[in-house]
């Protein structure tokens, strides 16, 4: 038991820079999150016969969003071939 005990209170005490970071990291992934449901929502209200150039703006939005959240910058479209 003093081991995990020990080993919690590590994990409390670690670096406050590490923890920033995580903080910052997790704030950052929430703001990309809000801004991707924003791009689902314009998609949305452009309805299935909304303007097919609209709709791939609104697309290849959120897909780079989501590129700069999970490290990508790779936003080529379906396509895109390289």
């Amino acid at each position: 038991m003093a081991t995990r005990s020990t080993t919690t209170s590590a994990r409390k005490t670690g670096s406050p820079g590490r923890a920033q970071a995580e903080q910052d990291a997790v704030s950052f992934l929430m703001s990309q999150h809000r801004e991707v449901e924003v791009s689902f929502k314009q998609f949305e209200k452009l309805g299935e016969d909304g303007p097919e150039a609209d709709k791939e703006a609104v697309v290849r939005d959120a897909c780079a969003k989501l590129n700069v959240s999970n490290g990508r910058s790779d936003t080529r479209g379906p396509g895109d071939v390289r």
